[in-house]
């Protein structure tokens, strides 16, 4: 009896030895040091993007560092070869878990990235956390994309030009510049120009030409392009396209009064650069670069031109946005590191990284006092649009050829119109 309870002793002792050396080996229980010594397990998650890395990888450092769950590597990809270096990374099963795209792109990753349902994140709750270009991101389920940072479509203006000329404040609504355009224009009796007010009228010599065409169509109410049933099908002859684009190219047609640019000027942002134009029409991450290329020039920035007649107020907004690759390892991670980065702390501290404008609603609502520029920033994309392009390349190609055949007299506004909106159908399959 007393072997027997001797042998019920030692199994007891045996069993509880065992379970202590398996919650020591497995990190339970502490040996020979402090909490903070243990090793902390983080799930690697990597990023594709085309936000510019600098920022972005020193963001990232922070974030990993107070992150006890996630450690994400971030890798500047080149837009316009992104894509298939991507389909080339899954023939050998590698490729990221998260993407970071602009607007434009992503119709050509759509069917790349995994869908949240509504029932895991409400379709209310994304309206009223995100601003409403984000919906763009949204299917009839739920959401392919969340919105980070917004980097606007603005108005630079010159602002020594606009002392000399008398002009106190800058224009706020597009005819304000058909009595401006005299006033700020200079040309020779041949009528070749040496100063203008701004650079309207022309496509290959206006930096960000199709941006502006889109910002000034939207505000009219013409989204330009629809998805119905996941079907692209082009809007741009409907509404007051016509005449928005008369307005435009007004601008080039040396027999009116509001005649400013020309095809035979340097593009519009050397121009500015030059302290021969007035006024210029590029985006807020432009800014510190017109900085460094003239220390000299004495400029400023202000929200996009409206349209007076049209209730629409709106510009053009670059919306970068992050989403889970459909071909990720780590799917559950992944959507962990969208939570985060998206949330406010974290949006707000890569706006600042980035010098843009945060997409969440809530951190648009305080504007900063300084820097002086993010005050402008922040109004804009609010008011950001932008419309679901399917390739870049070919519809600003589309773009360029509507502008050039009203200005060579080879198609009448309304013709010209009706062959992009033909073009742009037989691009996205539909006509």
């Amino acid at each position: 009896m007393k072997s027997s309870n001797f042998q019920i002793v030692l199994i007891i002792v045996f069993i509880v030895f065992t379970v202590l050396a398996v919650l020591m080996f497995s990190g339970f229980i502490n040996i020979g040091g402090s909490k903070g010594d243990q090793a902390i397990v983080k799930d690697n998650v990597t990023v594709w993007g085309v936000l510019p890395s600098g920022p972005i990888s020193s963001f990232l450092q922070g974030f990993n560092e107070k992150s006890l769950t996630l450690n994400i590597s971030y890798i500047q990809k080149n837009p316009e070869t992104m894509y298939q270096e991507y389909i080339e990374a899954l023939a050998n099963n590698q490729g990221p878990d998260l993407f970071i795209l602009s607007n434009d792109l992503f119709w050509t990753f759509k069917g790349r990235l995994i869908e949240t349902p509504f029932e895991s994140y409400p379709l209310a709750t994304f309206r009223n956390t995100f601003t409403s270009q984000a919906e763009n991101y949204m299917t009839d389920k739920g959401i392919l994309g969340f919105p980070l940072v917004v980097d606007p479509l603005v108005m630079y203006y010159n602002r020594t030009l606009l002392d000399q000329a008398g002009i106190a404040t800058p224009p706020g609504y597009w005819d304000e510049f058909i009595t401006l355009a005299p006033v700020l224009t200079k040309k020779t009796d041949t009528t070749a120009l040496t100063q203008s007010a701004l650079a309207l009228g022309t496509y290959s010599n206006i930096n960000n030409a199709k941006e502006i065409l889109s910002a000034m169509i939207m505000q009219t109410g013409n989204p330009i392009m629809s998805s119905v049933g996941g079907q692209l099908r082009s809007l741009i002859n409907q509404g007051d396209t016509e005449s928005i684009l008369r307005f435009y190219t007004e601008f080039s047609n040396p027999a009116k009064d509001a005649f400013s640019w020309s095809r035979s000027l340097l593009p519009s942002r050397e121009s500015f650069l030059a302290n021969s134009l007035a006024f210029y029409f590029g985006f807020g991450s432009e800014l510190f670069n017109i900085q460094r290329q003239n220390s000299n020039l004495n400029f400023d920035v202000a929200e996009l031109p409206q349209n007076r007649q049209k209730g629409t107020r709106a510009t053009f907004g670059k919306m970068y946005f992050i989403g889970v690759s459909s071909r990720s390892f780590k799917p559950a991670a992944a959507t962990s590191a969208i939570s985060a980065l998206s949330g406010a702390s974290a949006a707000l501290e890569l706006a600042k990284a980035l010098s843009l404008s945060p997409a969440r609603r809530d951190l648009l609502a305080s504007i900063p006092a300084t820097p002086f520029y993010l005050g402008t920033f922040y109004k804009s994309a609010l008011i950001s649009k932008s419309w679901i392009d399917p390739k870049p390349t070919e519809t600003d190609n589309i773009f360029k050829n509507m502008i050039e055949n009203i200005l060579s007299g080879r198609f009448v506004i309304s013709q010209s119109i009706q062959n992009a909106q033909d073009q742009l159908n037989i691009l996205v399959g539909g006509r």
